[in-house]
């Protein structure tokens, strides 16, 4: 009988491997829904209308394909490339939804548009890399205590 309370590195068990699937499957069908939904919205204003069309079959299969390939590379993958996948993956949809926004606007305001979010993105990024940084020092802080207390 194993009474250790380190835990089993992640993969090892079968619990483990079996909550796995549980999030791969549920949140693949979460965005591909999500993205079925999304490609049957033909009118928001003044009613919003539906229309499934065979677009709305191609999106629900085509976002749960890549969205469980995407979490696939992802639990598989080393950390290092773990964070390149999901800051891959969060700039191709800053920039897909920056598009998609600016593909409505009349073009008197594109400008407008664009120069408010280079500004926006500039002050986000600073601000992320501002916590980044505390929470790096925070970790620091802490282990030099632990350390100054006698714990390992």
């Amino acid at each position: 009988m194993n009474t250790s309370n380190t835990p089993l590195p992640l993969g090892d068990s079968k619990d483990s491997r079996d909550f796995e699937k549980l999030v791969l499957w549920a949140s693949s069908f979460s965005i591909a829904v999500l993205a079925g939904f999304l490609a049957s919205i033909k009118q928001v204003n003044p009613a919003v209308q539906f229309r499934f069309s065979a677009l709305s079959a191609v999106a629900f299969i085509l976002g749960g394909v890549l969205t469980a390939v995407f979490l696939r590379l992802v639990l598989r993958s080393n950390s290092r490339r773990r964070a390149l996948f999901v800051f891959g993956a969060a700039i191709a949809c800053v920039i897909g939804y920056f598009l998609m926004g600016l593909k409505n606007a009349p073009q008197e305001n594109r400008r407008d548009m664009t120069i408010g979010t280079i500004i926006a993105l500039a002050v986000l990024s600073f601000v992320a890399w501002l916590l980044w940084r505390v929470s790096r020092f925070l970790e620091r802080d802490q282990q030099r205590n632990r350390n100054d207390a006698g714990e390992p």
